[in-house]
């Protein structure tokens, strides 16, 4: 199986999913999964140092702030792969097939990929 130097361990949040807190007007719940992995992935493409700190961040700080929009992000290339312009769903067999297909070929160039690269603690 095709691998990447990117060590959840060392270059992941060192805080849960589970608990970081979101807002969106009248909509309040946790877990910003798809946030958390494409801003661990943005650290780790620049060699910035991912924060350290173990306490989940606070709603509208910076890194929360950040986290959040980068979950926006996330949503707007995933959406649309199951999602069409009806709001039917589109996703397959054959388009697993062919995502599947895309991140080996990702992962043999040796960059990781925010589907697959990131999990729970």
């Amino acid at each position: 199986m095709p691998s990447t130097s990117f060590d959840p361990a060392t270059e992941g949040f060192q805080f849960s999913n589970a608990y970081i807190q979101w807002t969106f007007g009248p909509l309040s719940s946790t877990q910003l999964c798809g946030g958390m992995c494409y801003a661990a992935l943005d650290y780790y493409n620049t060699d910035f140092a991912i924060p350290r700190q173990k306490d989940v961040p606070v709603e509208k700080s910076t890194l929360h702030t950040y986290i959040y929009n980068r979950q926006w992000d996330a949503h707007q290339v995933t959406v649309p792969r199951f999602v069409d312009a009806d709001h039917r769903p589109t996703h397959d067999r054959g388009s697993s097939i062919k995502r599947g297909r895309e991140v080996d070929e990702i992962h043999e160039r040796g960059s990781p990929d925010s589907h697959l690269s990131c999990g729970t603690r």
